[in-house]
């Protein structure tokens, strides 16, 4: 496998730092057979969805240390031009000719697309 296309993967999926020791404290938790400690303040949902909801949430901003996730559809920085980056776009690059850190021709988005959506809708059906 060549280096700059293993570079090139690294810097479009852009994974995440996380914290090992929460993410261990996290797991050790929810695989023990016993019920997690409650938290303070009054909690009308205790049990329920939204509950677990808010406790998965707490979770991940422990182990993700407070950093989201690049959102599905949104273009990766290393595929958009040096002014979308530094323009914060979240939508798809301007494509004005300028590159990112990655390729771009070595990349082809296969999700979201018009495809995928139109696959989609299929299996729903059946």
């Amino acid at each position: 496998i060549k280096p700059r296309m293993i570079r090139d993967a690294v810097a479009i999926v852009d994974p995440l730092p996380f914290d090992r020791a929460a993410l261990q404290e996290v797991l050790a938790a929810r695989t023990a057979n016993k019920p997690r400690a409650a938290r303070p303040g009054p909690r009308f949902m205790a049990g329920s969805a939204a509950d677990e909801r808010e406790l998965m949430c707490a979770d991940l901003e422990q182990i993700l240390q407070k950093r989201v996730p690049r959102r599905y559809g949104e273009t990766p920085d290393a595929l958009k031009c040096g002014s979308c980056v530094s323009k914060g776009s979240r939508a798809g690059c301007c494509s004005n000719g300028g590159e990112g850190t990655a390729d771009r021709n070595w990349y082809e988005c296969i999700a979201p697309s018009p495809l995928l959506t139109k696959l989609s809708r299929l299996k729903k059906r059946s």
